[in-house]
């Protein structure tokens, strides 16, 4: 449910202990991360029914329920929906849902997420002129995000996105740059059968 977000994480079986643990102890931040975490699994593994019955126990949790308007819980709760309508080909209901977690574009791993899955609607809408500018913003801040370390999944992932993007406005000589620059980026950061590296070989592939 994180459009790619590759940062290590645990199994389902990992996420069940966390939430149980977290939950027996009180420890409401345990219990919301893990239960946004089984959503997140859940929808990965196209289990969409089970990933809503998850994100309808996050919202109902009573340390959500009393959480002010604005809070990052809320945005990154807003944004597993998003992920959800995204995979359920709610388009607009997707793209609305991100522009809300974007808000004023602050710098930070939600706001790229949120950036790159409002452009991944977009591309999926035809738009090809809003995904590019999207896309564009989210390598930017995904960039800024990296720092000084040589690679970087998230980067990647807004590499591979943008070269999707141009790959679809036909502009072929720059796709192939950002497919082979989210290749290198992925190929430093992930497993080597990672759908997204996968992916991201098999576009450039076909494109180069």
């Amino acid at each position: 449910m994180d459009c790619g977000l590759l940062e290590s994480r645990p199994g389902p079986d990992g996420y069940e202990v966390c939430r149980r643990l977290g939950r027996e102890s009180k420890n409401f931040d345990a219990e919301y991360y893990c239960l946004l975490g089984s959503a997140s699994v859940a929808e990965e593994f196209g289990d969409r029914a089970l990933a809503a019955r998850y994100l309808k126990e996050v919202s109902e949790l009573p340390g959500v329920v009393a959480l002010p308007p604005g809070s990052p819980l809320l945005a990154n709760l807003e944004f597993g929906h998003a992920v959800l309508d995204l995979g359920n080909g709610r388009l607009d209901d997707a793209r609305k849902r991100f522009e809300q977690v974007i808000g004023k574009k602050r710098n930070n791993p939600t706001t790229v997420r949120a950036l790159m899955g409002k452009a991944d609607a977009e591309l999926r809408s035809n738009d090809t002129a809003a995904s590019l500018s999207d896309a564009q913003a989210a390598l930017a801040m995904a960039k800024s995000l990296q720092g000084s370390a040589p690679y970087s999944n998230r980067t990647g992932l807004a590499w591979l996105l943008l070269g999707r993007v141009l790959l679809t406005r036909g502009e072929t000589v720059e796709a192939r740059k950002a497919l082979d620059a989210a290749v290198n980026n992925l190929s430093n950061t992930v497993d080597a059968d990672h759908p997204e590296l996968v992916r991201a070989k098999k576009l450039l592939g076909e494109n180069g």
